[in-house]
Formats: C-alpha cells, sequence, structure tokens
C-alpha cells in the first residue's frame, strides 16, 4: 500500500499517497471492504481524475475513515457526512500524488498539494495581489526562485477552508509573508501567513519529493 507519510495526532490525521497502481488495482483495494465504487465515481469521465478520486479514498481507508461517508458539495468541496464523527475532511491531487487532510469540524480545514510547472510563471501577472506582486523579491529570497508555488498552494489551502464563496480564489486571499523554518521538519519547512475574511491565518508548507509542494492551514485568528 503506497501511503508515503502519514501523520495523526488522536482524530486528525494527514496523509500522502503515492499513486503507483492502475484504476483496477485501486478498484481491487476498495472492493476488498465493499466500498461504494460507482457512486464515488458518478459523474467523473477522465481516467487520470478517476484514479486521484480512488486513490484518495484509499488513502481515507488508510485512516480508518470510511470512504462511503465523503461526499462532495455541488462546487466539488469535500465533507464527511456521519455528522457522528464530527470531521471536516480536504482532498487534494496533482501528478502521481494524492493527499488528504482530517480534523475536527470547527478548525480550519485545507489542504493543497501541486507539482511545479512553468506554467506559474506565466500566470503569475493573473493570480498575485498587488500587495503580493510588491513583495516578489522578498518571497524570492525567503523560498527561491520556485516561491510562485508556495503562494498558489497557500492561497488554494486556504481557499478550501473558508465556507463557500463566488469569486476566484486567488482574489479572496493574500498571501502575507513566507518564512524559512528553522531546523528540518518534514510537514514544516516553512510559514506561509495568509489573510482572508478579515482573518489571519497561518500555513504550513513543504517541498515533497522534489518538484511537488504542499500546504496546508495550520490554524486561524
Amino acid at each position: 500500500m503506497p501511503v508515503e507519510m502519514f501523520r495523526r495526532e488522536g482524530k486528525e490525521w494527514l496523509g500522502i499517497w503515492r499513486i503507483t497502481e492502475t484504476i483496477d488495482e485501486l478498484k481491487h483495494l476498495l472492493n476488498a471492504s465493499s466500498v461504494d465504487i460507482e457512486r464515488i465515481l458518478n459523474g467523473i469521465s477522465s481516467l487520470k481524475y478517476r484514479i486521484h478520486r480512488l486513490s484518495s479514498r484509499c488513502l481515507c481507508l488508510a485512516g480508518n475513515l470510511n470512504p462511503d461517508t465523503v461526499f462532495h458539495m455541488d462546487n466539488g468541496k469535500p465533507f464527511i457526512a456521519d455528522k457522528h464523527q464530527n470531521l471536516d475532511i480536504s482532498i487534494s491531487h496533482s501528478g502521481i500524488y494524492s493527499v488528504v487532510m482530517v480534523r475536527e469540524a470547527g478548525k480550519p480545514c485545507g489542504i493543497d498539494i501541486q507539482q511545479y510547472t512553468e506554467a506559474l510563471e506565466r500566470t503569475a501577472k493573473r493570480f498575485l495581489l498587488p500587495p503580493e506582486k510588491e513583495k516578489m523579491a522578498l518571497f524570492r529570497e525567503k523560498m527561491g526562485e520556485k516561491f510562485l508555488i508556495a503562494v498558489w498552494c497557500a492561497k488554494e489551502a486556504v481557499f478550501k477552508a473558508m465556507p463557500s464563496a463566488g469569486s476566484p480564489h486567488y482574489r479572496q486571499v493574500e498571501v502575507i509573508s513566507i518564512e524559512r523554518m528553522n531546523g528540518i521538519s518534514l510537514l514544516s519547512n516553512f510559514n506561509i501567513r495568509c489573510k482572508a475574511q478579515n482573518k489571519e491565518i497561518l500555513c504550513r508548507g513543504f517541498w515533497y519529493k522534489k518538484d511537488y509542494f504542499c500546504v496546508y492551514v495550520e490554524k486561524d485568528r
């Protein structure tokens, strides 16, 4: 089972699944637990997205969360239908990785993983807010030439932790600062502070397997 990273604290957990399986192999893993695969894949035609969806459900199983309790709102946001568990969930996929974050309900729950590509450089003018453009040199100093991936992932993660809203996430979330943390910790190489809906939000970011960057929401205030 390709769970490459898993961290649990009580009922809360964060895991990373490396996708090495075919879609049939993923189905077999879920069938062993009598999971309703037809419902999970309903409305998804792309093979890539079907594999992403199934791999995240396999990761739920690894975290002792029944995949049949995980649903999606019309806007794509996942939620856990079993209210007795009192948990929130956030899911992200990119390339060969799926990540899942589960937290107690009421705590901010948002995670995003992205594989770095040069396309970020071409779209930076579209998703950077004016205050962020003014801080580009500072962000680059703290993180290097690939700092844009941290900004993008932080915006995604924070937006996922917010109540649903209509406008694009990159306009609702401002990255205030990026700071490299002292010492080596897989899940917290960088502190990323953001601002959204009149709140300051602390995120943790880390490089994973060289080309992937992951950000998750730690807390708001």
